[in-house]
C-alpha cells in the first residue's frame, strides 16, 4: 500500500467522519522511557477509511507501526491529516463557558430593560412636578433640601437608578471574562493517522505511536529512614508527563532505559523504536555507576522495567507521580566532622541494595525520624547505596586552641612548636549517635610534625591522609570534649602559616 500524507480542510474532514467515529478508538497502553513514550491504540476494524491513532504533533512513517489482529491481510498507515480535537474535559470545559456566556448575555439584556423603566420613571415624574429645574446634579447632591418637594417615588428611582448602573456595569465586566474563558477553551491542534480497510475484514487493529514530545518521566524516589536496627523503607517513585489526545485510563509500564533495537511485529509490544539506537550507549554508560535494577517483569540487556498496580490516568497534559516499587534495608548512619575546616557534622545513610530493582535517581526525598528533610543526593558505589542526608544541626562541635599550653622554643637553627587544642563535641538529638572527628594535620615540606600516641586523647593516626581521627559515641544530651597536642617544627627563618 502506497503511503501518502494529506491535510483535508476541516469542513470536509468532519463531512467524511462523524463526531462519535472520531472517537472510536482508545489507548490501551502506554510504555514510557525517560524521553519519550510509545503509545498503543486499540480500534475495532470497520470497512472503509478508519482513523487508527492521534497524535499532537506530526509524525514520520517510522515512527507509526501497525498490528492487525488478522494476520490474512495486511495493513499499513496511509495518510496523515489535521484536525481539531476536544478531549472530555476541555469539551466539556467549552460547553459550560458557552451556557455561561449565554447566561450572562440574558443576564446583562434583563438589568438593561429594568434600567430602562427607571428612565421613563423619571421622565414622567419630571414631566408632572415643577422643579425649578431638571439638572440631575442638584437632585442627587441635595435630597435633604429637596426633600419637602420632592415625591417619594422621585427619590427612590433616582436612588434605584444608581444600583442599576452600577450592578450593569459589573455584569459586562463579568461577561467579558466569560467570554474570553470560552475563547481559552479551544480545541487542540491534532493529527491523525488513517488507513482504508477492505470490505469483510474483521478484527482489531493495534497502532503503536512513538511520542517524543510531552512525553517521559524522571525519578522522584523517597526513603523513610528510620532508627539503626529497624528496615528503612524505600518507595521507589516516579513523576511522569504525557500529551496524548485521548481522555480515560490505560495500562502504563516504566522502561529505565532504551534496550531494544526495533519496534517488534507483535501486539503488546514495549520495545523502543531503532531511531532512538542513540541513547543506548549514554544511558550503557550511566549504567555502569549502579548495580543492575531488577523490575517487576525481571532482566534483559540491562533495563529495568516498572508497571504500576492499577491504570492511571493519561490524556492532554497528563501526569503527576506515581509509586512502581517498594523495598526494605537498614541504614547505618554516619557522621562525619572536621572542625578545623567547619564545625558542622555532616551526616549520610548508608545500605545494601543487591538485589532490589533500584531506579537510577541522582536524589531521593527523604523523610527522617519522622520528617522531610527534602531531596538528598544519593550515591552507588557497586551494591553500597549512600544517601547524603547533609548536616546534623542537632550536634555541635566547636574547636580551639590552648593558648596558655602552647609554646615555641630555639633548638640551634631550628624552631620547635608545641601546639595544643580542644574539641567541644555535644549530642543534642533525642538519641545517642556516633560522630567521626577528623583533625588534619598541616602540611607543608618545611614542618617535621611529631605524634605522641598519649598526648592524642585516644585519636588514631591516618598517615595516608595525615590527619588524626577520633570516633566519639555519645548518650542524647551528652557533651564530651577532647583535648590533644602535637609537637611542629621547621628551618630558622622559614615563615609558616598559622604558627607564630
Amino acid at each position: 500500500m502506497r503511503s501518502t500524507y494529506s491535510l483535508f480542510p476541516l469542513a470536509v474532514l468532519f463531512c467524511l467522519l462523524p463526531d462519535g467515529f472520531l472517537h472510536a478508538q482508545e489507548v490501551e497502553s502506554v510504555t514510557l522511557y525517560r524521553d519519550a513514550a510509545i503509545v498503543t491504540w486499540k480500534a475495532d476494524v470497520v470497512a472503509g477509511e478508519q482513523v487508527l491513532a492521534r497524535s499532537l504533533f506530526p509524525l514520520e512513517h517510522g515512527r507509526v507501526h501497525v498490528m492487525p489482529s488478522d494476520a490474512q491481510w495486511t495493513l499499513g498507515a496511509s495518510g496523515l491529516r489535521e484536525v481539531q480535537w476536544w478531549s472530555e474535559e476541555g469539551r466539556e470545559e467549552e460547553r459550560a463557558a458557552r451556557k455561561r456566556v449565554d447566561g450572562l448575555r440574558l443576564d446583562v439584556a434583563l438589568k438593561q430593560a429594568q434600567l430602562d423603566i427607571i428612565e421613563e420613571d423619571l421622565a414622567v415624574l419630571r414631566a408632572n412636578r415643577d422643579i425649578g429645574g431638571t439638572a440631575e446634579s442638584p437632585l442627587v447632591e441635595d435630597l435633604e433640601e429637596m426633600a419637602d418637594w420632592m415625591h417619594d417615588a422621585f427619590r427612590e428611582s433616582l436612588y434605584r437608578r444608581v444600583e442599576l448602573r452600577e450592578e450593569l456595569a459589573a455584569l459586562e465586566q463579568t461577561h467579558r471574562d466569560a467570554l474570553a474563558a470560552l475563547n481559552g477553551a479551544a480545541s487542540e491542534r491534532a493529527f491523525e493517522w488513517t488507513v482504508v480497510i477492505p470490505e469483510g475484514t474483521r478484527g482489531t487493529d493495534r497502532t503503536q505511536v512513538v511520542e517524543s514530545n510531552g512525553a517521559g518521566w524522571s525519578p522522584e524516589d523517597q526513603v523513610e529512614i528510620a532508627p539503626e536496627g529497624q528496615a528503612s523503607i524505600w518507595f521507589q517513585r516516579i513523576r511522569y508527563e504525557l500529551t496524548v489526545p485521548h481522555s480515560g485510563r490505560a495500562e502504563v509500564v516504566f522502561v529505565d532505559e532504551w534496550w531494544s533495537d526495533n519496534v517488534t511485529t507483535g501486539p503488546g509490544s514495549t520495545d523502543a523504536p531503532a531511531s532512538y539506537e542513540r541513547n543506548k550507549s549514554r544511558l550503557k554508560r550511566r549504567a555502569g555507576t549502579s548495580p543492575a535494577a531488577k523490575g517487576v517483569d525481571g532482566q534483559r540487556g540491562g533495563r529495568s522495567r516498572h508497571r504500576v498496580d492499577a491504570d492511571i490516568e493519561v490524556g492532554l497534559h497528563s501526569g503527576g507521580i506515581v509509586t512502581v516499587g517498594r523495598w526494605e534495608a537498614e541504614f547505618a548512619r554516619h557522621a562525619v566532622s572536621e572542625p578545623k575546616m567547619a564545625e558542622v557534622v555532616d551526616v549520610w545513610h548508608a545500605g545494601s541494595a543487591s538485589g532490589e530493582g533500584i531506579i537510577r535517581a541522582e536524589e531521593v526525598h527523604v523523610v527522617l525520624g519522622g520528617s522531610p528533610i527534602g531531596p538528598r543526593s544519593v550515591i552507588r558505589d557497586g551494591d553500597s547505596l549512600m544517601v547524603m542526608t547533609g548536616v546534623d544541626e542537632a550536634w555541635s562541635v566547636s574547636r580551639s586552641e590552648e593558648e596558655s599550653l602552647c609554646s615555641r622554643s630555639n633548638l640551634g637553627g631550628r624552631i620547635n612548636h608545641h601546639r595544643a587544642y580542644a574539641i567541644r563535641v555535644t549530642n543534642g538529638s533525642g538519641e545517642a549517635g556516633t560522630v567521626r572527628i577528623v583533625e588534619s594535620l598541616p602540611r607543608s615540606r618545611e614542618l617535621e610534625i611529631e605524634l605522641n600516641p598519649d598526648n592524642l586523647d585516644g585519636g588514631q593516626i591516618d598517615s595516608v591522609n595525615e590527619a588524626i581521627v577520633w570516633k566519639v559515641s555519645l548518650n542524647a544530651g551528652e557533651s564530651r570534649t577532647i583535648r590533644f597536642a602535637y609537637e611542629v617544627e621547621h628551618e630558622r627563618g622559614t615563615t609558616i602559616s598559622g604558627f607564630r
